[in-house]
C-alpha cells in the first residue's frame, strides 16, 4: 500500500517519477489475447497461441482461464497436436491446474489423427502434464506408445525431460522408461560429449526415482560421462546426481565413487563456500550422512562453513535436512554451525516446521546440548504439541498413511532424544503427552523400530513418566525386529531406563539379557555398575544368572585394575544388597565387593534424589522439639544410599541397628510423574532401610502441616504407628 508523504506525494508515485518510467503498456495483440470476450471467437491455432502467451506472461485472472477452458472444449475436435502442446505449456507456465479440462482433451488425443504429429510435441505434452501434476496413467501410456519408436530422433535434453515426466507421473514401469535407459546407454558409450551436465543430472534423477538400477547404464553415465568432466558440473547438478546415487546405493554400491571425486574437487576449489545455495547444501549433507561417507574432514568442514555463511536464507525443510545430517559429519565447525542455527535461524522457521522437520532439528540441537532462550523453548514445545494434535486429527480422518511418512520412526526417535535437553521438564512432559497417540499408532501399525523404542523409553525414564499401556504397545510393536539379529550397542542403556521406570516387560528384558551377555567384556565400570543396579531395582526379573555373573565379573576385573570412584562404589554396594535380598548368592561377601561399603564411607555418595532442603530442616526441628537435641541426626551411608534423618530411642547417641528409626523426607523427585508411587530406586533404598533399622517413617511433601503444633502431632502419630516408644516424646514434652 502507498504511504502518504509531505506534499501529497506517495512513495509509489515518487518512485515512478524518480525512475522517469511509465507503467508498461500491453500491445494490441496482447490485449486481444487476454480479453475474455475475444476468446470465445478464437480459432484453434489462435487460441493455443493466446494461452501460451498468457502463461508466459503469468496472467492469473480466473475469468480469463475459464474462458480459455470453455473455448478449448468447443474447438477440441479441430485441435492439432501442436495446438495442444502450446495450450498445455501455457497452463503449466501459469500454474493453472484444470484437471477436468485435461481429462476431456486427452480422452481423444489429436496424436491419433494428426498426420503431422512430431515426437518432440509428444515429449513436450508429457513434460507439461507432469508440471501440472496431472498423472493420469492412461494418458502417459498413450504418449509412451506413440513416442517409444522415435527416441533416436529426439535430442538428449528431450529424452531426459521425457524420463523425468514419466517418473513424476509414477509411470516408472512403462516400457518407454526401459527404452529411454537403453538409448542413454548407447549415447553414453558412443558420444558421451553429447550428454551435457544438465542432461545427465536430470536423467539420473529420473532413473533413480523409477528405481531403474541397471548397473551397466549407471556405470556408463558415471564413469564415461561424469567422471572425466567433474569441473563442468555445477554444485546444483552435482547435488542432483548425489541424491540419485544415494537412492540406488544399495543396488549399485560402486556408484558412490563418483561422490568422492566431487568431494575432492569441492574441497580443492572451495566450490561449496563460493557457490552452493541452501538447497544444494541440504541435499549434499544429507546424502553424505545417509551413505555414512563421513571420513572426508575437509568436506565436512566445508559443509559447516558454507552453511554458517548463509543460515538466514535456509527454509524450514532445508535447515532440518542440513542440521539432521551434521551430527554424522564430524568437523571443527559442526558445533558452531548447529549452535548458530539453534540461536538464530531456528526461531525464524519454527512456525513452518512439520513434525518431521522438528525431529531432525531437535535431535541435532540436543546432540550439541544447545541452549534455547525460554521464549523459544516454550514456542518449540507448543509447536510440537500443535503439530501432534493436527497429525492425530488427520489420522482420525483417514489420512494416517500420509502422516506416518511425515513423522517417521527415526524422526520420532530424534525428537525424543533431543527434546529433554532443550525445554523444561514440565514442557517435555507436555510433549510426551501430545506425542503419545502417534507413538501408539506407529507401534500398532508395525512402523516402529528398535532404536526408536530405546528413545521412547529413555525419554520417559528421564522425565519419570510411567505409562504401562504405552510400554506394552511399544514392546509388542518391535517384537518381530527383536527376534532378529540386531545392534546391541545400547542394550545397557535400555536396561538402565527400565530400571529407572521400575518396568519389567518380559520380552524386552529377555532380549536385553542375551545382548548384555555379549556386551559384558566391553563395558566400562560405570556401564556395568548401572546395569547391575538396574537389575537389582527390577528384582532380577527375567535376568539369567549367567548374565549377572558376566557383569559382576567385569565389574570385579575393573575394580581390581583401579579402585572405583564414590558413584561407582555406591552403585555396586546397592547391587550387592539387592543381590543378597533376593538370595542369589553372597555377592556382598565377594572379596572385591566387600570393600564397597568402606569405599563409600570414605567418599560417600547418595544414589537417590535428595530431600527438599527446606522441608528437611522443618522435619529436623520438629523432631528435636518432640524428642530433644542429640537424638536426631542426619543419616549415614548405607548400601549406596544415605538416610535422610535417624532418630534414636535413647539419648546416648545410639544410632545403630534396631534401636533407631529412619525418617525419609520425600520431595517430588522421588515419585513418578503424576503419581505418589515411589521410584524403583527409592523402593530399593526402602528395602535397605527396613533391613537395617527398627522402623521407617516416610514424610511426603504434600502432607506436611504448616503449623508447628500440627507438625509435632503428625510426627508422633507416624512414629507410634511404626512402633517407636510414645513415652519418649511425652517425657521430653513434659
Amino acid at each position: 500500500s502507498a504511504l502518504a508523504l509531505p506534499g501529497g506525494v506517495t512513495r509509489r508515485c515518487l518512485g515512478a517519477q524518480a525512475r522517469g518510467k511509465k507503467p508498461a503498456e500491453r500491445s494490441p495483440l496482447e490485449n486481444f489475447q487476454v480479453d475474455p470476450r475475444e476468446v470465445q471467437h478464437m480459432a484453434p491455432h489462435v487460441l493455443s497461441a493466446a494461452v501460451s502467451s498468457a502463461g508466459s506472461s503469468r496472467h492469473r485472472g480466473d475469468a480469463l482461464w475459464r474462458a480459455y477452458s470453455d473455448r478449448a472444449l468447443a474447438v477440441q475436435e479441430r485441435l492439432t497436436l501442436h495446438d495442444l502442446r502450446l495450450m498445455l505449456k501455457g497452463f503449466a507456465d501459469a500454474s493453472v491446474r484444470d484437471g477436468a479440462l485435461f481429462h476431456k482433451l486427452l480422452a481423444s488425443p489429436p496424436w491419433r489423427t494428426d498426420a503431422q504429429a512430431s515426437p518432440r510435441d509428444l515429449c513436450s505434452i508429457a513434460v507439461n502434464l507432469a508440471k501440472l501434476s496431472f498423472t493420469d496413467k492412461a494418458a502417459f501410456r498413450g504418449i509412451g506408445a506413440e513416442v517409444v519408436s522415435h527416441l533416436k530422433v529426439l535430442e538428449a535434453m528431450d529424452l531426459a525431460s521425457l524420463a523425468n515426466a514419466f517418473s513424476r507421473a509414477g509411470c516408472c514401469d512403462h516400457p518407454v522408461v526401459a527404452a529411454l535407459a537403453a538409448e542413454f546407454h548407447v549415447r553414453a558409450s558412443s558420444s558421451p560429449k553429447e550428454l551435457t551436465p544438465a542432461v545427465v543430472a536430470l536423467a539420473l534423477t529420473s532413473f533413480a526415482v523409477c528405481l531403474h538400477h541397471d548397473a551397466d547404464l549407471w556405470r556408463a553415465l558415471l564413469d564415461d560421462v561424469v567422471a572425466p568432466r567433474i569441473p563442468e558440473y555445477s554444485v546444483t547438478q552435482a547435488a542432483l546426481i548425489a541424491n540419485s546415487v544415494a537412492r540406488c546405493a544399495d543396488a549399485i554400491p560402486e556408484s558412490r565413487c563418483i561422490l568422492d571425486s566431487f568431494a575432492d574437487h569441492w574441497v580443492a576449489t572451495g566450490a561449496l563456500e563460493r557457490s552452493a545455495n541452501p538447497e544444494d547444501l541440504a541435499y549434499l549433507a544429507n546424502t553424505f550422512a545417509r551413505l555414512k561417507m563421513s571420513s572426508n574432514a575437509g568436506l565436512n568442514l566445508a559443509f559447516a562453513t558454507a552453511a554458517l555463511q548463509q543460515l538466514s536464507h535456509f527454509s524450514a525443510w532445508q535447515l532440518a535436512l542440513l542440521c539432521g545430517a551434521l551430527p554424522h559429519l564430524p568437523s571443527s565447525g559442526r558445533e558452531a554451525c548447529l549452535l548458530a542455527a539453534a540461536g538464530g535461524a531456528f526461531g525464524d522457521v519454527l512456525q513452518d516446521c512439520s513434525l518431521g522437520h522438528l525431529g531432525l532439528l531437535v535431535g541435532a540441537f540436543g546432540f550439541v546440548r544447545a541452549s534455547l532462550a525460554p521464549p523459544l523453548a516454550a514456542a518449540l514445545a507448543a509447536r510440537i504439541c500443535a503439530q501432534a494434535a493436527a497429525a492425530q486429527a488427520a489420522q482420525a480422518e483417514g489420512r494416517g498413511a500420509q502422516q506416518h511418512r511425515v513423522l517417521s520412526s527415526g524422526a520420532l526417535g530424534s525428537l525424543l532424544d533431543g527434546i529433554v535437553h532443550l525445554v523444561s521438564p514440565a514442557q517435555s512432559q507436555q510433549v510426551l503427552a501430545a506425542l503419545r497417540p502417534l507413538i501408539l499408532d506407529l507401534a500398532r501399525s508395525g512402523s516402529l523400530r528398535v532404536g526408536t523404542m530405546y528413545s521412547i523409553i529413555g525419554a520417559h525414564a528421564h522425565l519419570q513418566v510411567r505409562d504401562a499401556e504405552l510400554f506394552d504397545a511399544v514392546c509388542a510393536g518391535v517384537a518381530e525386529e527383536l527376534a532378529q539379529p540386531s545392534s546391541v550397542l545400547r542394550a545397557e542403556r535400555l536396561l538402565v531406563s527400565l530400571g529407572m521406570l521400575n518396568a519389567s516387560p518380559e520380552r524386552l528384558l529377555l532380549h536385553i539379557d542375551g545382548a548384555l551377555l555379549e556386551l559384558a567384556p566391553r563395558l566400562t565400570l560405570q556401564e556395568a555398575g548401572q546395569a547391575l543396579l538396574a537389575m537389582g531395582v527390577l528384582g532380577f526379573r527375567h535376568v539369567s544368572q549367567r548374565t549377572v555373573a558376566a557383569l559382576l565379573g567385569r565389574a570385579r576385573e575393573l575394580c581390581l585394575e583401579r579402585p572405583p570412584g564414590p558413584r561407582d562404589a555406591a552403585r555396586l554396594a546397592a547391587f550387592a544388597h539387592a543381590h543378597d535380598v533376593h538370595s542369589l548368592g553372597p555377592a556382598s561377601g565377594d572379596a572385591c565387593l566387600a570393600g564397597f561399603a568402606g569405599a563409600q564411607a570414605l567418599a560417600p555418595h547418595k544414589l537417590e534424589p535428595p530431600p527438599p532442603p527446606g522441608l528437611l530442616r522443618e522435619v529436623f526441628r520438629a523432631l528435636e522439639r518432640s524428642f530433644g537435641a542429640g537424638r536426631v541426626a542426619f543419616g549415614r551411608c548405607l548400601h549406596g544410599f544415605q538416610v535422610d534423618l535417624l532418630l534414636s530411642q535413647s539419648g546416648d547417641g545410639d544410632t545403630g541397628a534396631r534401636a533407631s528409626v529412619a525418617i525419609e523426607v520425600d520431595g517430588p523427585r522421588r515419585f513418578y510423574h503424576g503419581s505418589r508411587d515411589l521410584t524403583g530406586l527409592c523402593r530399593l533404598k526402602e528395602s535397605a532401610l527396613r533391613s537395617e533399622f527398627g522402623g521407617l517413617v516416610r514424610v511426603g511433601f504434600w502432607e506436611w502441616p504448616a503449623e508447628a503444633a500440627q507438625q509435632d502431632a503428625f510426627l508422633r502419630a507416624r512414629l507410634e504407628a511404626c512402633g517407636f516408644p510414645a513415652e519418649a516424646a511425652r517425657t521430653q514434652g513434659s
